[in-house]
């Protein structure tokens, strides 16, 4: 294990840098079923990554005058309730057994208000967080997605699209209700804070291998995105959908006021690709996952 924190720390400059180890790089094992070798993520702080010392191809002699102090390090050991605590700006890095980095989630790799943990209860580790995306025309769009860690990217096991409007009045969080280690996905208008009321819940059913949920009417504030295949689950097709039908999620009178955007949308406007409607920018999930390696 000590190996993966290594590795964790150093950047595609190598050793002799000068950025030195990531001192807070917390290691997650993901089995991967019986017989298989499990895969290894490791989360640091994004601070971290603009703090490694040149970026490319340029020194930079005084990173902590530039950038500030670092940030306190990851909290360990982390309590059994804490593991499905939103957490934001972390780098994802994942390896094989081998010690070979691997993209179990392409490109995405922010973890941006979710958690990575067994969610379900069934032995392995979900990645839940949310993608904000830019889409033409609707000012807010955010999606909760659920995702097994698996070597490769792979559809998610639930995508709910919870804003699509003007505001962002509605968020998400992760609820052990029964304390028996298996979280439901509240969905609800925000509170103070980082909690919402809940209003709309999934649930994982054994039985079915699938979360279940209630389905969404006209007027609700939220839609169930079928997985077409891809880690966005195909959502691009839904999106040209509702922008053809006129779909607008009412405002909901409970939400405490906020910002068009919040803070934890990982695309901004104008900061996706040209595609489906959207305005042409870069990417930045590459731009983050450039900077981290």
């Amino acid at each position: 294990m000590a190996a993966f924190r290594l590795l964790a720390g150093r950047t595609d400059y190598g050793e002799g840098s000068g950025s030195g180890p990531y001192v807070s790089a917390e290691v997650i094992v993901c089995p991967q079923g019986e017989g298989q070798e499990p895969i290894y993520i490791v989360l640091t702080p994004f601070a971290y990554a603009l703090r490694a010392g040149r970026h490319d191809g340029y020194p930079v002699a005084d990173p902590d005058g530039l950038f500030g102090p670092p940030p306190m390090p990851l909290e360990q050991p982390m309590s059994p309730h804490a593991r499905f605590q939103k957490r934001d700006d972390l780098v994802i890095h994942a390896f094989c057994a081998e010690g070979e980095s691997i993209l179990p989630f392409g490109g995405d790799n922010m973890l941006s208000g979710g958690v990575i943990a067994d969610l379900n209860g069934d032995g392995l580790v979900e990645r839940a967080d949310h993608t904000g995306y830019a889409v033409d025309g609707v000012q807010v769009v955010q999606v909760l997605h659920v995702r097994a860690v698996c070597p490769s990217p792979q559809a998610p096991l639930l995508s709910v699209l919870y804003n699509w409007g003007e505001k962002a009045d509605w968020g998400y969080q992760f609820a052990d209700r029964n304390n028996d280690g298996i979280v439901a996905i509240e969905f609800g208008p925000r509170l103070d804070g980082d909690a919402v009321k809940p209003k709309v819940v999934f649930t994982w059913d054994e039985k079915k291998r699938a979360y279940v949920g209630p389905e969404a009417k006209p007027g609700d504030h939220f839609r169930v995105l079928a997985p077409q295949g891809g880690q966005d689950g195909g959502v691009w097709k839904a999106f040209e959908r509702f922008k053809t039908e006129g779909l607008v999620f009412p405002a909901d009178p409970e939400a405490v006021e906020t910002s068009a955007a919040p803070s934890d949308s990982r695309y901004p406007a104008g900061t996706t690709p040209a595609r489906a409607g959207l305005a042409p920018a870069w990417n930045c999930v590459r731009f983050t996952a450039r900077l981290a390696y």
